[in-house]
């Protein structure tokens, strides 16, 4: 796997507190959202939900280990299929970045 390229890794430094993944372009994005498997999932990708469950709400938030299990299971797909990992900004805050590293797309 290659490390996140440069431009990626400031745009995922440089997103707003509500957003929390960052795309390569949008064919990138459509071929991980294939990938994904539920409602959550594709939140993941489009950025609207965060790795660290800090967005779960009501009865979800009670859920927190199947909605890991959930995010990790992603992660893996993204990885093997060479289509994205997980950045930590210098904040520390989680960042889902989809990317090509195989040059599939």
């Amino acid at each position: 796997m290659k490390p996140v390229p440069k431009h990626l890794v400031e745009a995922a430094e440089a997103l707003p507190s509500d957003q929390y993944a960052v795309h390569e372009s949008d064919e990138v994005k459509q071929k991980a959202l294939q990938l994904a498997r539920g409602r959550y999932q594709r939140w993941l990708i489009q950025g609207v939900a965060a790795l660290s469950h800090a967005t779960l709400r009501g009865r979800a938030a009670q859920y927190p280990n199947s909605y890991r299990d959930s995010a990790d299971n992603l992660l893996r797909r993204l990885r093997n299929a060479g289509l994205g990992d997980e950045y930590r900004t210098k904040r520390g805050k989680r960042v889902l970045v989809i990317y090509d590293f195989n040059g599939n797309v």
